[in-house]
């Protein structure tokens, strides 16, 4: 492969990268609305527009109607919901990891009062670009997220998380949806580490050189984990050594253009 092919090839397979980013509308934010002044409407049409992330067990509904919410307005909640983990009764405050969560990671925090914490998506910041393509100083492109340090802070070498998955519907809930399936299996996701350049975190979604050209996480630069199917599309994952102090991800890829990038940080 000739140098400049193989940059080209790799700008334009890279150049449009992003990390997807889901709104997070709810229970709370129907309230907020409604609140507002905002009639029925307006409301359902947000509703039809963001996937499921509502409550809607018989307490929310009730909470919901007696907070004036239109009928019209839960309706809409739950159609949108049929069929997701959501509406089959998840409990997100419960400390015990098999009981049902909604779908997506969460770090189980051992402390007492014990409690399980969702890892929310981050913002990718843009790609950049370093090298000439030889051999010296391969061409590499990094996926850059803004912040130094990840929201979710865990005091602990050898964390252990939860995936939680709705195996029953794979365009209902938005647990590492990129394109338009979500994730099923913690096997599509690679752990990496970020490396902290000033107020930002980087990691390699691309690397040419003579003769060689990567799209995407290189699995040399991935980390184990171990992924144990508890069954009922939970899983629980844990680390055979200690993580040593850094910046830390779960990253989906979804092809050649987008990311998903759940972080965390040892310090």
């Amino acid at each position: 492969m000739r140098r400049g092919t193989g940059a080209l090839a790799m700008a334009l397979a890279l150049g449009a990268a992003t990390a997807a980013n889901a709104q997070s509308f709810d229970n709370r934010s129907v309230m907020a609305l409604h609140r507002a002044g905002l009639g029925p409407d307006v409301i359902i049409a947000k509703i039809r527009a963001l996937p499921c992330n509502y409550d809607t067990s018989t307490e929310a509904i009730i909470a919901l109607s007696s907070a004036g919410v239109a009928q019209d307005v839960i309706v809409a909640m739950v159609d949108k919901c049929t069929g997701s983990s959501r509406a089959q009764g998840v409990n997100n405050a419960s400390a015990d990891p098999l009981v049902k969560h909604a779908p997506g990671i969460y770090l189980l925090e051992s402390a007492q009062p014990a409690k399980m914490t969702m890892l929310r998506p981050a913002a990718s910041a843009g790609l950049k670009v370093t090298g000439n393509g030889s051999i010296l100083f391969p061409l590499m492109a990094k996926l850059t997220v803004t912040q130094a340090q990840a929201q979710t802070v865990i005091h602990g070498s050898r964390p252990t998380f939860y995936f939680y998955f709705n195996a029953d519907d794979e365009k209902v809930n938005t647990f590492g949806t990129v394109g338009s399936a979500a994730a099923q299996s913690p096997n599509e996701f690679s752990l990496v580490k970020f490396r902290v350049d000033k107020n930002t975190r980087q990691f390699v979604v691309g690397r040419v050189q003579p003769y060689v050209e990567v799209v995407g996480v290189d699995p040399k630069n991935t980390l184990p984990f171990d992924a144990e199917d508890m069954g009922d599309g939970i899983f629980r994952i844990q680390f055979a050594a200690d993580l040593p102090a850094g910046e830390y991800a779960f990253v989906l890829p979804g092809g050649k253009t987008s990311f998903r990038i759940y972080d965390f940080s040892i310090p």
